[in-house]
């Protein structure tokens, strides 16, 4: 028997206000910029400086992974794990063409 709210087929329900496709994580969201100014000298010779920088809002990527357990309210929809990328990173370099 299924149970109240859910359709015949259902053995159990998701909490009210979620569905099936609501369970796919947080939005994951990061920024990369990158500036460089290229300096010449005479014809043939260049120096191209850049700073770049991953990751310039520093915000923390929860994933998309979730628990997805409606049995166990405490651990239902919290990170299984994070993703993958580190916090913000700067960097300074140049290239020189000659």
């Amino acid at each position: 028997m299924a149970p109240a709210d859910c359709l015949g087929y259902f053995t159990r329900c998701y909490p009210a206000g979620f569905s099936r496709n609501s369970l796919r994580g947080d939005d994951f969201f990061t920024l990369n910029a990158r500036l460089s100014k290229n300096i010449r000298f005479g014809e043939t010779r260049s120096l191209t400086l850049f700073f770049e920088g991953f990751n310039v809002t520093n915000k923390h990527n929860l994933g998309t992974n979730f628990n997805a357990n409606v049995d166990n309210p405490a651990t239902f929809q919290t990170p299984l794990q994070t993703a993958a990328f580190a916090t913000r990173q700067l960097q300074l370099g140049g290239r020189f063409d000659f």
